[in-house]
């Protein structure tokens, strides 16, 4: 599906840029989910050395439920990688000739699209709260509207203050055209 589908533009509406998302989201998704397997291998470890000690006596029977119940719990844990890597890309923002769109997917078959006319911006910001935003160059872009006091947020922002320069740049542009129409 091309950019211009996925967010349904008119047809004289065209995208001046789209606001990348930065790849560490999906890193930070599949680090959690290794985390989880290391957990669950060190559970099937200790339970194997502690049944072949006679440390944690249990029968075979009990053992085979309990690796049965680990490896379901490893499906589960790639099958909830893959949903968050789903949901993570289901973001997205762009920028166009007319206003600011952006699709936010909350979960896997929750997805909200808000869209701001570029008129209404007042403010566009971003912010990197943590060291590792600052290492790895991502943050929060906020943008707020004169009319009804709203702040906008969108994560894991790949080169935030790049982006605020160009989008800032794109709706002073919008401004003055628009301006310069009203005045003639």
């Amino acid at each position: 599906m091309s950019i211009e589908n996925k967010f349904d533009l008119d047809k004289d509406e065209e995208i001046k840029v789209v606001v990348p998302r930065h790849k560490i989201g999906i890193i930070l998704i599949w680090l959690s989910e290794v985390l989880g397997a290391v957990i669950l291998t060190a559970v099937l470890i200790w339970l194997n050395n502690s049944a072949s000690h006679n440390f944690l006596p249990l029968d075979s029977d009990v053992r085979k439920y309990i690796t049965a119940t680990v490896f379901i719990l490893y499906a589960v844990l790639f099958i909830s990688g893959l949903v968050g890597t789903i949901v993570y890309r289901g973001n997205a923002m762009v920028v166009t000739n007319k206003r600011v769109i952006h699709r936010a997917t909350n979960a896997l078959f929750a997805t909200q699209v808000k869209m701001i006319d570029l008129d209404s911006v007042e403010d566009v910001s971003s912010k990197k709260t943590d060291p590792l935003q600052q290492v790895f160059n991502y943050g929060t872009l906020h943008m707020s509207t004169d009319s009804d006091e709203t702040t906008y947020q969108f994560t894991f922002v790949a080169n935030p203050t790049t982006q605020v320069k160009t989008i800032s740049r794109i709706i002073r542009e919008y401004k003055e055209a628009h301006t310069k129409k009203a005045k003639k």
